[in-house]
């Protein structure tokens, strides 16, 4: 008997229909970027895998020399100090004990010479301690790099076979402007995922999409911004990510990652670490900018003022007193904790104007110091990974100025260490060195030999004109009127310097030393009137005017004014 199969029972079902196109396209789909994927690996493309920003294709900061036929490896990034000559062997001496320090400007130990910064003095001592072994300290820190560029610096050196690496990184957090996501979206969880592909990774900084993304699209090699850096502290204007919550716990959160990630990469290829906490001027330098809890609040504006003027007429007493009123009134107001900080300086109370003073910075609203909070992240982190050692520089600073809080003694403005504080770095991280056993021994006490000039003269930064200019610059972007005056008077009246210096850096000295100088009288004069003069305003039109000739950039900076 032959049983018949009707036509409707061949006929495919209503699932498999609707299966087909989908398998179908996901097959289109699927393999063109398995393709694509398989091809950048293959080309060697690197991506920065930074969940919070996108950066694109991200290419060797360093290029390749070849000298008697060995190859090396020398900076090609002007941020990365290039004009230093920083370069090293692709293939490491048998014997040789090889150190990278990466970081920000601090680490790097601008604005002095090469021979004058922590990483030269650091392996200048271990030679000495170490005369039969080579040891190489390279410093490829940059200028102005978050711990989220420093990163991509950290994981292309980790190839060059590095025996330890020093992180020295956390004030630079806040600099470029950009834009964190806050608010949870429903295709999160497959971004996360898509974040192993560096096709993924190169579409996402792509110039592309970095139009519709502007927020969150930096360039990987060249620090964006720097116009809205410079005049952003020039205007004062609150920066959006440390004053809104949210933005700032991504910023927090990606400094995090950034550190955790460094770690990590080191840990799987078996180096280990000094972690460095990042010191910074607590004593002489002025929060930036400062904002009340409620601006309608005047009791907190008029206990300022009162204590000011108290202080001009050194009533330490009755400054105390009306800071501390200040800082009741409004307690999240910068420059009110750092005031009372002086007056308790001034008393000889050193361990509250130490805690003022922190405060003080924590709270800057425009924040170019590395944050009690960010410190702490350095500390908790550092704590997950065994072959890591903490060295709390923060510490180590305010314990070398001990009794007071950290200032002008061990800085050169608000984070660049002086050449004491350079060598106090090398010395912390020499003995962290010593106490981890890395190259085995007795170790000698730490040495430093003062390099000489032709003429036999010790390196002094007090009278290297080139590096004081670059200050007196820096202060009066960050309107640090006092230190214009010192630093411009010391310029004016060393010898000859006046008459080498560009003509045009000339005129910029002196004139920046008559408008703040003629701003601290005006300060005192309203202070002890309690008058606002009508000379104020004839004064900052001349400060604006030399500040568009000396920082310039001002149109691109209107243009970014989103931040």
């Amino acid at each position: 008997m032959t049983t018949s199969i009707s036509d409707s029972s061949r006929k495919p079902s209503a699932r498999h229909r609707f299966l087909f196109p989908v398998v179908f396209i996901a097959v289109l789909l699927v393999v063109p970027l398995l393709a694509l994927e398989g091809s950048v690996r293959l080309l060697g493309w690197q991506t920065a895998g930074d969940p919070y920003l996108n950066f694109g294709r991200v290419r060797s900061f360093f290029e390749d020399v070849e000298i008697e036929g060995k190859a090396f490896k020398k900076v090609k990034a002007r941020q990365l100090y290039r004009e230093r000559e920083v370069m090293f062997s692709v293939s490491k001496e048998p014997d040789a004990f090889r150190i990278f320090c990466v970081g920000g400007s601090a680490s790097a130990g601008w604005p002095h010479p090469g021979a004058e910064i922590y990483s030269t003095y650091l392996e200048d001592a271990l030679i000495a301690a170490y005369p039969g072994r080579t040891i190489e300290v390279h410093n490829v820190s940059a200028q102005a790099y978050a711990a989220y560029r420093v990163r991509l610096i950290l994981e292309e050196i980790a190839a060059f076979e590095p025996d330890l690496v020093i992180i020295y990184s956390g004030n630079n957090e806040f600099l470029e402007p950009r834009r964190y996501q806050t608010e949870p979206r429903w295709w999160d969880g497959v971004a996360a995922a898509a974040d192993h592909s560096r096709a993924y990774g190169l579409l996402r900084g792509s110039p592309l999409l970095a139009k519709w993304l502007p927020g969150s699209t930096l360039q990987p090699h060249a620090v964006g911004g720097v116009a809205f850096e410079q005049w952003s502290k020039i205007e004062r204007i609150p920066v959006v990510l440390r004053t809104d919550p949210a933005q700032f716990g991504k910023v927090a959160a990606h400094y995090q990652h950034s550190v955790t990630s460094m770690l990590e990469t080191l840990d799987d290829i078996g180096v280990p670490a000094l972690l460095m906490t990042v010191p910074s001027n607590l004593r002489d330098w002025q929060p930036h900018v400062s904002i009340p809890v409620d601006p309608a609040n005047h009791a907190g504006r008029d206990h300022l003022i009162a204590g000011r003027a108290a202080l001009l007429k050194d009533d330490r007493a009755a400054a105390i007193g009306h800071f501390t009123m200040a800082v009741a009134a409004s307690p999240e107001h910068a420059a009110s904790h750092f005031h009372l900080g002086q007056a308790l300086d001034a008393v000889g109370r050193y361990a509250e104007a130490y805690d003022s003073f922190v405060r003080a910075r924590d709270l800057d609203a425009n924040p170019f110091r590395a944050l009690s909070h960010f410190n702490n992240i350095v500390r908790e982190v550092g704590a997950g990974f065994p072959k890591v050692r903490l060295v709390d520089l923060e510490k180590a600073f305010q314990a070398a100025a001990s009794p007071r809080a950290p200032g002008f003694d061990l800085m050169l403005d608000y984070v660049h260490p002086t050449k004491a504080g350079n060598l106090l770095i090398a010395q912390q991280a020499f003995q962290a060195i010593a106490d981890a056993g890395y190259l085995g021994g007795t170790l000698k006490p730490f040495t430093h030999s003062p390099e000489t000039d032709d003429t036999g003269s010790i390196y002094d930064e007090g009278k290297d004109d080139d590096l004081q200019a670059v200050l007196v610059y820096i202060a009066m972007m960050m309107h640090q009127h006092e230190m214009v005056v010192r630093l411009s008077d010391k310029l004016i009246e060393m010898p000859g310097v006046m008459n080498a210096m560009d003509p045009e850096d000339a005129y910029h000295v002196k004139e920046a030393r008559e408008i703040f100088g003629e701003l601290i009288e005006l300060d005192e004069t309203e202070l002890e009137t309690g008058m606002t003069l009508p000379a104020r305003a004839a004064l900052e039109q001349r400060l604006n005017l030399l500040y568009k000739d000396v920082f310039g950039n001002y149109v691109e900076y209107q243009g970014r004014r989103w931040q």
